[in-house]
């Protein structure tokens, strides 16, 4: 028995007697069935693994990096980790070693930088430094702990005491409160006291104090506003630490596409960066905009608004999911379905079980049968 099992870039991954390939969207197998394992293609590519061992192959099934390694993760950039024995490393898509397979861990990597570590647990020599995508080492390893970089410095450390440096090495300024947040529009906030209930505020670039650490909590800033809260209560400030939408809610959200949720007597609706109340107070949850469109709920029932407050998805169903490629997966009375952004019905609310859209198919589960069908709700593969 065939079973579909996840959608890959173009081509979907299925199994059958424990064995992996692909199919493309017309049901054709294109990879055969022989593998132990398949994940996803991404940027043409594809890990695979057999007989313990992971390479890579493409869209034609060729196996174009060597089953050889350990375990191999999806690639990015043009750039994918593998392991080695006890050790990793990245590779490039024609397998050329980028990054030396000799750090104990990697993480991904965040503006052109990956935070590597070496040493050993057990014997207390673990350290951290960074490499660049050329697998340059220009930050050697010497911190106790370190974070990635954002917005240009990364916090490390090599005993008690914190620090931010750039891409260089070189120390921009020293940590000298209890917690320093990562950097979020040229600010972050910083804690003096216990990390709990320390009271906050923020810092710049220069390790300065810019807005006074008064504030019981605060988040980060995000379209020049900061949620902060004083006395259980929530209101926002601009990036010069002036009070710009009054203290006086009971939660609230960041600013997205200039509006953010918040809540007032229990309900939440949405206002502007004037602080004007564009969605009244009606409720029970919601999530930030994104595309001209929110989820809420309210009365137990889920839907989505937009900026206007008007219903596009009816506020009536018992789940609805978030957008992928344009379309929503919804559910009401356990039976499930697509909505588009219009709010029109693309495949009705027929099946047992859905996945999200990807590449154009979605993964549904019918009297006990799973399939792929495409956006006009035709079956394209099925057991």
């Amino acid at each position: 028995m065939i079973r579909l099992i996840v959608l890959g870039k173009v081509l979907a991954r299925v199994k059958k007697n424990n064995k992996y390939g692909f199919i493309n969207k017309q049901g054709q197998a294109v990879v055969p069935l022989q593998y132990d394992y398949v994940y996803y293609f991404r940027e043409g590519l594809a890990s695979v693994k057999k007989n313990d061992k992971y390479g890579f192959i493409n869209k034609q099934g060729k196996v174009v990096i060597p089953l050889q390694y350990d375990f191999a993760w999806k690639f990015s950039d043009g750039l994918a980790k593998v392991i080695k024995g006890d050790n990793r490393g990245y590779i490039n898509k024609q397998g050329k070693v980028v990054v030396p397979i000799q750090y104990r861990h990697i993480q991904d990597f965040y503006e052109d930088m990956a935070l590597v570590e070496k040493g050993r647990m057990d014997k207390g020599t673990i350290k951290y430094g960074f490499i660049n995508k050329q697998g340059k080492e220009v930050i050697p390893v010497q911190y106790y702990v370190a974070q990635h970089f954002q917005e240009g410095v990364a916090r490390v450390s090599k005993g008690n005491k914190w620090k931010f440096i750039n891409k260089q090495g070189e120390e921009v300024f020293s940590v000298q409160y209890n917690f320093v947040n990562n950097f979020s529009e040229g600010l972050a906030y910083a804690v003096i006291g216990s990390i709990n209930n320390g009271k906050r505020g923020f810092i710049n670039k220069q390790g300065e104090v810019v807005i006074p650490l008064n504030y019981d909590s605060v988040r980060d800033f995000k379209e020049g506003l900061a949620s902060v809260e004083k006395d259980d209560r929530y209101g926002f400030i601009n990036k010069q630490g002036s009070v710009v939408i009054p203290i006086q809610y009971n939660s609230s959200w960041d600013f997205s596409e200039g509006l953010a949720g918040v809540q007032k007597d229990w309900k939440f609706g949405f206002i502007n960066k004037q602080g004007e109340v564009v969605i009244p107070f009606q409720y029970d949850r919601v999530n930030n905009f994104s595309n001209g469109l929110a989820k809420v709920k309210q009365a137990d029932k889920w839907g989505y608004i937009n900026k206007q407050g008007k219903a596009i998805i009816q506020i009536e169903y018992d789940y609805v999911g978030d957008f992928s490629e344009d379309l929503v997966l919804v559910e009401r009375n356990r039976e499930w379905g697509f909505f588009n952004k219009k709010g029109e019905v693309v495949i009705p609310l027929q099946y047992d079980s859905v996945r999200d859209f990807s590449e154009g198919l979605a993964w549904v589960k019918k009297d006990d049968k799973w399939f792929y069908i495409n956006k006009q709700g035709e079956i394209v593969s099925d057991e």
